[in-house]
């Protein structure tokens, strides 16, 4: 894991990684074959063999919520144990 970053609660009471501002317009203007955004990023992760945990920590700086993180394929169960030993 590359780093493990602030852990918030939102307004609606949901817990999830504080959001980098610039790390979300970056990925927001992100475009690769066709797609825009988050899905245009997860395409040139797969695409070009980026490190998973390189792609686990964007989807944590732009402010993932915790439960929707653990599901996804690029967080490791060693990931979720460190991040979630605190809560």
């Amino acid at each position: 894991m590359l780093g493990k970053q602030n852990i918030v609660e939102d307004k609606g009471g949901v817990v999830r990684f504080e959001e980098n501002l610039l790390v979300t317009a970056l990925v927001d203007n992100f475009e690769y074959q066709g797609s825009k955004g988050l899905n245009a990023l997860s395409i040139y992760f797969q695409v070009n063999n980026i490190p998973k945990d390189h792609y686990s920590q964007i989807t944590q700086l732009i402010g993932y919520s915790i439960s929707g993180w653990e599901s996804l394929s690029t967080t490791s169960d060693e990931e979720w144990e460190e991040v979630t030993k605190d809560l």
